[in-house]
């Protein structure tokens, strides 16, 4: 019993360890939106549609398809969508909506985090990770989450 106790712990201690830590250089470049989320459904960018999350099938089956309805409108806008990362500068596109300026890497609550200032005066901490080439972006303080592959 001791043995297997003494393995789980060194397991935990090297898979912290192991948790891969983005840099700048690891989010440099053009990236297109593919995918985006809110709490209650997430949005398939090239097809138009929609997936609702278990979240928004909790709200009951009558309110799926005005869930669905909802984010798909902004589909054929958000085929534009991009991110531009050069440096520590963020520049993130969303057909009417540009998000600009200066930003550090944080760790915040066992996460990667952009803390950027835009040139709008707004802040914000925008929790990251990249996984399967792709780049996700999740806004801490309203939970949506954008999804990027890199464009050549």
């Amino acid at each position: 019993m001791k043995k297997l106790m003494l393995t789980i712990i060194t397991c935990m201690i090297f898979m912290t360890a192991w948790a891969q830590k983005f840099t700048e250089k690891d989010l440099q470049g053009k990236w297109k939106l593919v995918t985006y989320s809110t709490v209650n459904a997430s949005l398939d960018i090239a097809t138009g549609k929609a997936t609702v999350t278990e979240t928004g099938k909790s709200l009951g089956s009558a309110m799926e398809p005005r869930i669905k309805a909802d984010i798909e409108v902004y589909a054929e806008n958000l085929k534009i969508a991009y991110l531009e990362i050069e440096g520590n500068n963020f520049m993130q596109v969303l057909f009417d909506i540009v998000k600009a300026g200066p930003f550090t890497i944080k760790d915040k609550d066992n996460y990667q985090v952009l803390d950027a200032k835009f040139d709008d005066g707004t802040k914000g901490l925008i929790a990251f990770t990249i996984k399967d080439e792709k780049l996700y972006l999740t806004y801490m303080g309203n939970g949506k989450t954008y999804i990027y592959e890199r464009q050549n």
